[in-house]
């Protein structure tokens, strides 16, 4: 679209220059009469005055690839703002399952202790069922997690093809490539912002 926007200036602009345009006749009238002919046909023209017309449609087809230039970056900025979002989430997410797996690690020899209590029905019954209740918030975390994990990857995978193998977000690059103080003109130069 940009291309073609881009070709429409020439085109536009190709009205206000010297146009020339021909055409060759030939022919045989008869046979016998040994009769031929050849004619070429030559017309020129140039615009001399249309009240400023052709240039008001150069200036608009101008403004119109320019606006297309802008359309293309707010379009590439937008997919990016997207991709890194699905890279946040992933690693987001793997961050997470990683703790809670860690934190099960710790948790799960006391976890098994509490259902070997609690199924022997030994112990106070209002301690037992409050840590079997605590037990089954970390159980519905850990689920959480891991399907919002496996939601990430997919969406990821969707995304860029494969999940990254050696690769991490690298979210302080991108806190460093943000300028501290955003001005009015960086704001104009930047339509996608």
């Amino acid at each position: 679209e940009l291309q073609g926007s881009s070709a429409s200036v020439d085109g536009i602009k190709a009205q206000k220059e010297f146009q020339v345009s021909g055409a060759i006749y030939g022919g045989i009238e008869d046979l016998t009469d040994n009769n031929r002919g050849v004619a070429i046909v030559i017309n020129a023209q140039k615009l001399l005055f249309d009240a400023g017309k052709v240039d008001a449609e150069v200036m608009s087809a101008t403004l119109q690839a320019s606006s297309g230039v802008h359309a293309l970056t707010a379009r590439m900025n937008e997919k990016a703002k997207d991709f890194s979002s699905l890279w946040v989430n992933l690693d987001k997410y793997q961050n997470l399952s990683e703790k809670v797996q860690s934190r099960l690690q710790v948790l799960g020899p006391l976890i098994s202790q509490l259902e070997q209590v609690a199924s022997a029905g030994i112990g106070d019954v209002s301690q037992v069922a409050a840590a079997q209740r605590t037990v089954s918030m970390i159980r519905l975390m850990e689920t959480d997690v891991s399907e919002r994990l496996q939601q990430a990857q997919l969406d990821f995978i969707n995304a860029f093809g494969m999940l990254p193998k050696d690769l991490t977000f690298d979210d302080y690059l991108i806190n460093n490539l943000v300028p501290p103080i955003i001005t009015e003109e960086m704001a104009l130069n930047a339509p996608a912002i």
